[in-house]
């Protein structure tokens, strides 16, 4: 397990080794708002975490989910992410 710090020290995010992420929320004057877990089940749906959800789109690279209607494009120039439509 990490944890991650904002600028002045406050602990922002606590990641385990078990995939499941905790995030901390701020008020303005420092007070701790709110706190989220986040597991591996609540990933989005994306071409590489659900790769059965998308079809080729026909005459381009880009797959498009067909519960959602987005289609999925390899950015051409970062090659890093995906822009999605």
């Amino acid at each position: 397990m990490y944890y991650l710090y904002d600028g002045v020290g406050r602990r922002v995010q606590e990641v385990s080794t078990y995939d499941v992420e905790k995030v901390f929320v701020y008020k303005v004057f420092g007070q701790m708002a709110e706190e989220y877990s986040i597991g591996a089940q609540s990933l989005p749906c994306t071409t590489t975490t659900s790769p059965n959800d998308f079809e080729p789109v026909r005459g381009t690279s880009a797959k498009k989910n067909e519960q959602t209607g987005e289609s999925f494009q390899l950015d051409r120039f970062h090659k890093d992410h995906y822009e999605v439509y």
